[in-house]
C-alpha cells in the first residue's frame, strides 16, 4: 500500500554502531533495465510485494526496457527472483502510453497493481482529459479503469493519491472530480471495491448521511486489510469539537461506519499546525504521521517536522522520530509507513542525534522496531556504510526487513551514473 507521492528532505533512529552495519544484508539498485543498466532518468518512490520480489515504480527513464520513446513517466514493475524489469503501464492495444503513468501501489502477492495515469489510450472509450487510477491485474493481463462510477460515468476532475489493500481488493485514492460521489466536488477520498466493481465515499462526516464533507480531504492510506482509511482533511465537521482551523488526520472505519481523528496532542487536545502523511495499522489502533506541530508531545523544542505514533486505544500520542532516551530529532522528519500488524515503522529524516555514528549530514531511511524499541537506518550499502546524499520514501515488507527507498547517493551501490535511484536493502 502506498499514498500520495512524497519527496522528503528530513531524519534518523537508534542501535549502537556494530549492530547497525549487521543488520544490513545486502543493497541493490532495483530501477535498473533487465540487463542490470541504471535508469537514465530520475526514480524516486516504488512500492513492494510482501515478500520484496516484486517492486514497481513510476520515472521517465527511456533505457529500462526496448522501445521506450513515449517521452513520458511510466509504470515499471522490477521481477528481483528472474532479474527482469518490465513495463506495465502500456496502452489497450499493447504499445506505449500516450501520457504519464505514475504513484504505483502493488498488492502482497504482485498480482495487483494500482497507478494513476493521464494517458488516455490504456483503456477503451477515455475521453475525459484528466488523469484516472487504473487497476492491473496481472494475471489477466487486464487493466481496468477505477475512477469511474459504476454506470461508466468518467471524472470530471484529477484523481490520484492511490493507496491498495494487501489483497488487491481495495483501492482509495484522492479526487478532485465532483461527479463521483454525491455532494463531492471539492476534494474527496474514495475506494474501490474491485468485487462489486463500485465506488464509496470515504471522507465523511463521523455520524453524517455518508454525502461528501464540505472540505478538501486528500493523502489516503488504506490499511492492509481493507477496513481502515486514513486520510487528511481540513474539514471542521468531519468530527465535533474541530475548531482548530487546521489541516488534520482521520480514520475512516468502513465496517462501523464511524470517522475518528487521529492527530491530537499526548493530552488530547487539538493539534495546533500542518500534519500530514497519514498511514494506518490493520487494527486500526495505530496511526502514523508527521506534523511540525510542537504541542504533540512535551518537550519538542526542535522546531521542525517530526513522525508520531497516535494509539488509538489508549488515545496516547508519542514521537517516533526520537532517540533511545526520548530527545526529539534535531532535523525534521516525516513520511512515516506502519506495517499492517502495527510493529514497525518507516520514515525518512536527517537528524543526527537518533542513532549513534550518524555523521553522513543527509537525509536516511529509518526503520523503528516499536516492540523492541530499536532502531536501524534501512539507506546503508552493503558494507554498513551510510549514503553520501539524501534518501527517502522508504517503504518497507510486513516483516520490516525489507525497505525500498530513492536516494541521491551514489555510493550505495556501484555503477550508476548522476540520476536519483530506487535501491531495495534486505
Amino acid at each position: 500500500m502506498i499514498p500520495a507521492l512524497t519527496v522528503v528532505v528530513t531524519a534518523a533512529l537508534t542501535v549502537p554502531g556494530p549492530a547497525l552495519a549487521a543488520a544490513v544484508q545486502r543493497t541493490e539498485r532495483v530501477s535498473v533495465s533487465s540487463t542490470g543498466v541504471a535508469g537514465d532518468d530520475w526514480t524516486i518512490v516504488g512500492d513492494l510485494s510482501a515478500n520484496g520480489r516484486y517492486v514497481v515504480f513510476g520515472t521517465r527513464a527511456a533505457n529500462l526496457v526496448a522501445g521506450d520513446t513515449n517521452n513520458a513517466d511510466d509504470v515499471f514493475l522490477r521481477d528481483r527472483r528472474t532479474g527482469t524489469t518490465t513495463r506495465i503501464s502500456l496502452a489497450a492495444d499493447g504499445g506505449e502510453a500516450d501520457g504519464d503513468s505514475s504513484e504505483p501501489a502493488i498488492s502482497d502477492d504482485g498480482r495487483f497493481v494500482a497507478f494513476r495515469s493521464a494517458a488516455t489510450d490504456l483503456v477503451p472509450g477515455d475521453t475525459n482529459g484528466v488523469a484516472d487510477i487504473f487497476l492491473l491485474d496481472r494475471r489477466s493481463g487486464a487493466t481496468t479503469r477505477i475512477s469511474v462510477t459504476a454506470d461508466g460515468t468518467q471524472a470530471d476532475g484529477d484523481s490520484g493519491g492511490v493507496s491498495i489493500s494487501s489483497d488487491g481488493r481495495s483501492v482509495a485514492f484522492e479526487t478532485v472530480a465532483s461527479n463521483l460521489a454525491p455532494g463531492a466536488g471539492t476534494g474527496n477520498v474514495l475506494l474501490h471495491d474491485r468485487t462489486t466493481g463500485g465506488l464509496s465515499l470515504v471522507s465523511v462526516e463521523d455520524g453524517g448521511d455518508g454525502w461528501a464533507s464540505a472540505g478538501g480531504s486528500y493523502w489516503a492510506s488504506i490499511s492492509g486489510n481493507g477496513r481502515y482509511v486514513a486520510f487528511v482533511s481540513y474539514e471542521a465537521d468531519m468530527v465535533p469539537g474541530d475548531t482548530n482551523d487546521s489541516r488534520d488526520v482521520f480514520v475512516r472505519d468502513l465496517v462501523a461506519g464511524t470517522t475518528t481523528r487521529a492527530s491530537l496532542t499526548h493530552d488530547n487536545q487539538q493539534a495546533a499546525d500542518f500534519v500530514g502523511g497519514p498511514d494506518v495499522s490493520d487494527d486500526g489502533r495505530y496511526v502514523t504521521f508527521w506534523s511540525e506541530d510542537p504541542t504533540l508531545v512535551e518537550g519538542d523544542t526542535n522546531g521542525s517536522a517530526d513522525v508520531y505514533l497516535r494509539d488509538m486505544q489508549t488515545r496516547t500520542t508519542r514521537a517516533i522520530s526520537s532517540s533511545p532516551q526520548g530527545v526529539i530529532g534535531d532535523q525534521p522528519s516525516a513520511d512515516p509507513r506502519i506495517t499492517p500488524d502495527g510493529r514497525y515503522v518507516t520514515f525518512s529524516g536527517g537528524a543526527t542525534n537518533l542513532v549513534a555514528g550518524d555523521t553522513n549530514n543527509a537525509d536516511d531511511v529509518f526503520v523503528t522496531d516499536l516492540r523492541a524499541g530499536s532502531t536501524r537506518i534501512a539507506s546503508r550499502a552493503s558494507n554498513g556504510r551510510q549514503g553520501n546524499d539524501h534518501s527517502f520514501n522508504g517503504r518497507s515488507t510486513p516483516d520490516g526487513r525489507t525497505v525500498v527507498y530513492g536516494s541521491f547517493a551514489t555510493n550505495l551501490v556501484r555503477g550508476g551514473n548522476d540520476q536519483t535511484h530506487l535501491y531495495l536493502t534486505r
